[in-house]
């Protein structure tokens, strides 16, 4: 049976001056799926978001559910990487998330009782409904990406579009965001992310693009193992650690790394400790000379001490400690 896709995208072309920032990209994107794009820097990711919402000139045809219009953005929700928000403004979160209902709306414009239904919805969706009468500048990072978040949802959009949402994010951020889109593709919205973030984007998506300019792979993360096509979008060599991140590559363990003569090193008590342990064991006191640290000057009794200078003597041509009285 044929997959329905939600966004389809057929020779898109698109030109900053004499730049060509996306080249002829052609591929479609399924209906209810969590879709990661994935590239270097300047691959055109942020361009690609910004054409399917008809915010910069392109050549080439978009369709969401199958219709090619103008008009499409209203069925789209973005959550865009940069935003000019004053987070000091005296708004709580819910008058946040409302301001997403009409573009160019004004905090003070009147919320009918039916739009503060779709605020609660959205902000449960998202996790943030207990906090719905926080005021925006008490939320942390991860907080106030997710009321962006709900913001983006108000309308109920059946796609939303996400450049780089995890930007600034601690770790537990990053895992709540990723789960909180799950979440939303189990409802059936289809989203779409760029990002930096390899590794979970291959763990957490459904599906990868692979853009750089042009459409480079485009599959499920467990086909896309081919160490080639990674080393081409990303211009680095077939030793990189992103072919291990992304397992085009085995991932070698710590042993097979090392070079075949590496002896690892056991674990021990160091030497002063070894003695101080020793002369308990023989009923001397810690601070008395014991015979077991004789390598180790002014431990041990004179002669010893007098054969560890030397033998230190003798490795300072082999690289030592340069000290006042010399090398050793």
């Amino acid at each position: 049976m044929a997959v329905e896709s939600a966004l389809e995208i057929e020779d898109l072309t698109v030109h900053f001056g004499s730049r060509t920032v996306l080249d002829q990209v052609s591929v479609a994107f399924p209906a209810g799926q969590f879709i990661a794009i994935v590239g270097p820097n300047g691959a055109g990711k942020t361009t690609l978001l910004r054409a399917i919402l008809n915010m910069v000139d392109y050549r080439g045809e978009i369709r969401v559910d199958g219709i090619a219009s103008a008009h499409r953005r209203n069925v789209i929700g973005y959550v865009p990487q940069r935003h000019n928000i004053d987070w000091e403004f005296p708004l709580n979160v819910s008058t946040m998330v409302a301001t997403g209902l009409v573009r160019g709306r004004r905090p003070w414009h009147r919320t009918t009782a039916e739009q503060w239904r779709q605020v609660g919805a959205a902000l449960d969706q998202v996790g943030m409904k207990a906090l719905h009468d926080r005021p925006i500048a008490a939320l942390s990072g991860g907080q106030r990406q997710r009321v962006l978040l709900a913001r983006a949802l108000v309308k109920q959009p059946r796609v939303l579009l996400l450049d780089e949402p995890n930007t600034g994010l601690d770790m537990p951020g990053e895992a709540a965001m990723l789960q909180t889109c799950r979440n939303l593709v189990k409802e059936g919205t289809t989203v779409i992310m760029t990002t930096h973030e390899l590794g979970s984007a291959m763990d957490g998506c459904d599906w990868m693009l692979i853009l750089k300019q042009s459409v480079q792979a485009f599959g499920r993360p467990a086909d896309l193992k081919d160490p080639q096509v990674w080393m081409q979008a990303f211009a680095v060599p077939e030793d990189h650690h992103l072919l291990r991140t992304v397992g085009a590559v085995p991932t070698a363990s710590v042993m097979q790394q090392q070079p075949p003569d590496y002896n690892p090193p056991t674990a021990s008590v160091s030497g002063h400790a070894a003695s101080i342990a020793a002369g308990h064991q023989g009923g001397q006191h810690p601070g008395q000379p014991s015979h077991q640290t004789a390598g180790c000057p002014g431990y041990g009794t004179p002669d010893q001490d007098r054969n560890a200078h030397s033998a230190s003597a003798g490795r300072a041509g082999s690289g030592g400690f340069a000290g006042k009285e010399g090398t050793w």
